[in-house]
């Protein structure tokens, strides 16, 4: 974050003049990223999908779409097995039964 605030520091002394929806970008993405790590969920490939999306000229909705479906797949994912847990046991998740990677 100082290292953004010099960098603008540095570009209004050279007589730039920086758009304050960019500023408030970088800032409100900062916000997330220090979120996201004190939960223990990284948005670094979210964030480069963004930019990547952005680049390519896509709107903002199609990342949304993208990003909100993987979403809810990991959370269906999750939901299953803990649903497997609960009617099968403790003992059948902890070995992995219902676990895709446990199948022959």
């Amino acid at each position: 974050m100082d290292c953004f605030i010099h960098l603008l520091s540095l570009l209004s002394r050279n007589g730039a003049k920086v758009p304050i929806s960019s500023v408030h970008w970088i800032l409100g993405l900062n916000r997330q990223i220090a979120l996201a790590e004190k939960i223990g969920d990284p948005i670094d490939e979210a964030v480069k999908k963004m930019v990547t999306n952005h680049k390519a000229g896509l709107p903002l909705a199609t990342f949304n779409a993208s990003y909100g479906t993987s979403a809810m797949a990991l959370q269906a994912q999750h939901a299953a097995s803990e649903t497997t847990r609960s009617l099968v046991g403790p003992a059948a998740g902890a070995v992995g039964v219902g676990h895709p990677q446990a199948r022959p």
